[in-house]
């Protein structure tokens, strides 16, 4: 599961890229993994993965539960 946390240094670790450093180490949900500046769509793609993520998990779920009582 990831957190808002993650999502932040992801997005960290992309603008460290975009300002010329070589290699960034990100660890989202526990695993660490190492990115170069080549690697950057990946990154990228994480970043919208954890988004997305963490959307479905914050949006409200509704129930409509309708009864008729046949008059």
């Amino acid at each position: 599961m990831y957190t808002e946390r993650d999502l932040n240094k992801v997005k960290r670790a992309i603008l460290y890229l975009a300002e010329g450093k070589r290699v960034v180490s990100v660890s989202p949900a526990g695993r660490e993994v190492k990115y170069g500046q080549a690697e950057l769509p990946q990154l990228q793609d994480l970043a919208n993965e954890i988004q997305s993520a963490l959307s479905r998990s914050s949006s409200p779920r509704y129930s409509l539960i309708q009864s008729d009582k046949g008059l």
